[in-house]
């Protein structure tokens, strides 16, 4: 009988004391929150990166394209790698050693 007169003098206090906790512990929390957040910034950041190099490639293929032929010529055969028919292109890398 005590115990329920007690709950019925502080329901209030016991309502906000359990929703407290569920903020704190409860599976969208306040610590919940922060971790997205953080994360969203993360991503943020992220995507300027990428952005950035998007432009930056961009630029650098504007440019190829306004090159005169042999300059463009070089740049794709010494950055992709590109070949001619008649002709093999080969490879070769350092190994590294262990």
């Amino acid at each position: 009988m005590k115990l329920w007169e007690l709950i019925k003098k502080h329901k209030w206090l016991i309502t906000i004391v359990i929703f407290i906790a569920y903020m704190f512990f409860g599976e969208a929390g306040i610590p919940q929150h922060r971790k997205l957040n953080k994360e969203i910034r993360q991503l943020k950041s992220e995507l300027k990166h990428q952005q950035d190099i998007i432009a930056e490639l961009q630029e650098q293929n504007k440019r190829l394209i306004q090159q005169s032929g042999d300059n463009q010529e070089e740049f794709l055969r010494t950055h992709l790698y590109l070949k001619k028919d008649d002709e093999d292109v080969f490879r070769v890398t350092k190994m590294e050693e262990e």
